[in-house]
């Protein structure tokens, strides 16, 4: 007899409808705790700032402040708050130069000039991030799916919709959840392209990577891997291969380059000016290393290369660890369970490499929601752990 969860597999895969109603219950519940969170929590002191310069960013077409931080998530944010007519001062005592306190006076300002409407007002922004956390759980579930089967993708979406970290940055209008949603669906499209070589995807991936890069610089970690995963899941062996996969990074390039350039509004060529000073400016930042940080009853001006593992240990739950671990190296118990090695490449590198960047290089210890990137695939890893799981038979007492 065929295990559980093979045969739970099976009916799931005969029942669409079934597999379809579930999925809308956990994205459901994703939107209701989000929903409740995002309507009676007040602004985060990120938020306080973001809103009011995305709003400021969709009526000037102007990006000389906050320039450590790029436009796109702002304005999508701002872009609810524009249209319910908030007020928005932009004179320039209350803006200044845009360095230092002055984005936290224009905050005060906007706060001022919108009293009685505000906390409504960042209830509407916090709503255009609750919508791209709910499409990240759908990219997701189509992944897992794509490789385990309804049944596994459906504990996938399962760990996603109840995973603290995310539920609570999702009901904020912060750029974190933002970054996180557009890199793994730039990666999901990119490995659609590696298996079908179709030009739509390599154009949407370029999109999507456009997307993160204008969302928060920490996208830029990301790009080495772009290469690198499409060379393996392409596994080019000849010239013509490798000038294929050439061309394919030249297609993702353009179109992220475009989006770039879009989200500034076409502000200078061939890279806005505002976009390169902003990444400047956050070397600079990190250079001067002048906001300590605290970890483990002890302040820090350089950081500690154990920050992440461990802030990772902490918040997150003890199910989920434990099902990533079965995923990355239960597989390697038996032969009919091994994944392919491009798989475990996409599910692997991303959050080591992030996780290598963040706890040697740069060392950016102001809180777990710089690793939010990595969940995604994590999570990926997990599914594959429910998948292994589920083909497990009951043991049998002798």
């Amino acid at each position: 007899m065929s295990p559980p969860g093979d045969r739970l597999s099976s009916w799931l895969e005969r029942s669409p409808g079934a597999c379809r109603l579930l999925v809308a219950l956990m994205l459901a519940y994703f939107a209701l705790n989000t929903l409740i969170a995002a309507r009676n929590h007040t602004p985060t002191v990120d938020e306080f700032v973001q809103v009011p310069m995305g709003l400021y960013h969709l009526k000037t077409g102007k990006f000389d402040l906050d320039r450590r931080n790029p436009p796109l998530i702002k304005m999508m944010a701002a872009a609810p708050v524009l249209l319910s007519g908030a007020r928005l001062n932009i004179d320039p005592q209350w803006r200044g130069s845009g360095e230092g306190w002055w984005m936290w006076i224009f905050g005060t300002r906007f706060m001022r000039d919108n009293e009685r409407s505000y906390f409504s007002l960042f209830f509407l922004a916090r709503l255009v991030v609750i919508l791209l956390g709910l499409a990240g759980g759908l990219c997701l579930y189509a992944w897992a799916r794509q490789w385990y089967g309804a049944a596994a993708a459906l504990g996938t979406l399962l760990l996603y919709a109840t995973c603290p970290n995310l539920l609570g940055h999702a009901s904020l209008a912060t750029l974190d959840i933002g970054v996180t949603v557009l890199l793994f669906g730039g990666f999901f499209a990119l490995y659609q392209f590696g298996l079908q070589r179709g030009w739509k995807w390599a154009v949407f991936s370029g999109v999507l990577f456009g997307a993160a890069l204008t969302s928060k610089f920490t996208a830029l970690f990301f790009l080495p891997l772009v290469p690198l995963l499409l060379a393996i899941q392409c596994r080019p062996q000849n010239r013509k291969a490798w000038l294929a996969w050439a061309c394919s990074l030249s297609l993702i390039a353009v179109a992220g380059w475009f989006v770039v350039n879009a989200a500034y509004f076409f502000h200078g060529f061939p890279l806005p000016a505002e976009f390169i000073d902003g990444i400047r400016l956050k070397a600079f930042d990190k250079a001067r290393a002048e906001s300590p940080v605290f970890f483990l009853g002890i302040w820090s001006n350089s950081g500690w290369w154990c920050y992440y593992p461990v802030a990772f240990l902490l918040k997150e739950t003890i199910p989920f660890m434990l099902l990533v671990g079965t995923g990355v190296f239960g597989f390697l118990s038996r032969k009919k369970e091994r994944l392919s090695p491009a798989r475990i490449a996409w599910m692997i590198l991303p959050p080591l490499w992030l996780f290598y960047l963040l706890s040697v290089h740069f060392k950016i210890d102001f809180g777990i929601r710089y690793l939010l990137p990595a969940f995604p695939f994590l999570m990926l890893a997990a599914g594959n752990g429910i998948r292994m799981l589920l083909s497990m038979r009951r043991m049998e007492v002798v």
